[in-house]
């Protein structure tokens, strides 16, 4: 339950007229300027005493005193309560309206709404960010097996290039020693030409997972879209309260001005408008007082909107990197592809030498000369395998710095 500064009910004092002057108005113009001092000097708590049963002007002057003074300093007390949660970020504390009457009441009702809306935004805002965290997760579990596969099918593609390279070698040799060895030399061909058939397949897996990592960065560019349009909405909000702030401090500015003229107006009425003088004189600095609480709002709106331009930059900028990464992965699915047609062409090469063995397994030459196909094709599938390998590293990598960005963490660590 909100606590509240009111008292259970303020209500205006009975209007008393009497045009005789009472033997007491000397002493009760005194205890007025008293309690009228203290809150100028920021004490709103004194009240005039004694004149709950007293007749005539000065004592009716000195009831509407004490009740502007309740009005006042229950205002000030709610607004400072509802206010002081809103700048520690809740905004569940309202300005009770109870015994609110005119400019309070509008008051009042203004800086409620105002909560009710920064709350609303906080709320959307923290969705957002647990989205984000939530997407960077996703992102991460994707990517990284993607990585992994792309670094594993490398690997198996060195070790089977390294083995062919060996098998090519070693069959040389053969046909260079003995013709006798040309059977042994076709077993280790088709040997070959079965782990080429194999690599040939894990390279098409390796171009598939590929095009899915493609597809999972298009994604993640569509959500970092979304979001920067919802905290763009929010950065909206920010200003349409701003607006109503200043509607408020053109009110106290109002306020102020009517002050200053019953002020003047007081002074021309000479002694007769002293009493009135002093109540301007509070209304001035109730005037004061709201402007000064309009400047702290425009202050917090001011701080939001700032957040709000730096989370939409901050998305623009996942939005970049996930661009990068995306191209990243449209690279490797390309070398991929290509390192497949290789990979191809040394299966149709291997099992050509498979045959040319069979039939003509007296030309010593023929062997040989297809070893040495056999072997420079090996060296370039290696080359192809260590390429991919680096730019399955680098991929790693731009996922590191894409999730420590979109997490909020600017080390920017290297994959481990």
């Amino acid at each position: 339950m909100t606590s509240s500064y009111f008292p259970s009910e303020i209500s205006t004092p009975p209007k008393t007229r009497s045009n005789a002057p009472s033997s007491n108005d000397a002493e009760l113009l005194g205890k007025a300027v008293e309690v009228c001092r203290e809150a100028a000097s920021g004490n709103l708590e004194p009240r005039i005493l004694g004149v709950a049963e007293a007749e005539g002007d000065m004592a009716e002057l000195c009831r509407m005193v004490n009740h502007l003074l309740d009005m006042t300093d229950a205002f000030v007390r709610e607004a400072s309560a509802s206010l002081e949660h809103v700048a520690n970020d809740k905004f569940h504390r309202r300005v009770v309206l109870r015994g609110m009457r005119g400019s309070f009441r509008r008051a009042a009702e203004v800086i409620n709404h105002a909560s009710d809306q920064m709350g609303q935004r906080s709320r959307e805002l923290e969705a957002v960010k647990a989205r984000q965290l939530e997407m960077a997760d996703q992102f991460e579990q994707r990517v990284m097996t993607v990585a992994e596969s792309v670094a594993a099918a490398s690997t198996e593609l060195q070790a089977s290039a390294s083995t062919l390279s060996a098998n090519a070698s070693e069959a040389l040799r053969d046909s260079e020693a003995s013709v006798n060895a040309a059977e042994n030399t076709t077993l280790n061909v088709k040997a070959v030409a079965d782990a080429a058939d194999g690599l040939s397949e894990s390279i098409g897996e390796i171009s598939r997972q590929a095009q899915h990592a493609s597809s999972v960065s298009r994604e993640a560019v569509d959500g970092a879209s979304r979001a920067d349009a919802v905290v763009l909405g929010l950065a909206n909000a920010a200003k349409q309260i701003g607006r109503v702030v200043k509607l408020i401090s053109g009110v106290a500015s109002q306020t102020n001005l009517l002050a200053l003229n019953a002020t003047i107006e007081a002074a021309r009425a000479g002694e007769a408008g002293r009493g009135f003088s002093v109540v301007a004189s509070e209304v001035k600095k109730l005037a004061a007082q709201t402007s000064q609480a309009t400047e702290e709002i425009e202050q917090r709106i001011s701080e939001i909107q700032g957040a709000s331009t730096l989370a939409i930059e901050s998305i623009r900028g996942i939005s970049d990197t996930i661009g990068q990464v995306h191209g990243a992965a449209e690279a490797i699915a390309a070398a991929v592809h290509e390192q497949e047609v290789t990979s191809r062409e040394i299966a149709g090469r291997v099992e050509q030498a498979a045959t040319d063995t069979k039939s003509m397994a007296q030309n010593v030459s023929t062997i040989s000369k297809s070893a040495e196909y056999t072997g420079i094709a090996t060296s370039e599938l290696r080359d192809a395998s260590e390429s991919l390998s680096r730019h399955s590293e680098l991929l790693r990598q731009e996922v590191h710095v894409f999730l420590a960005d979109i997490r909020g963490d600017r080390r920017r660590v290297k994959a481990p």
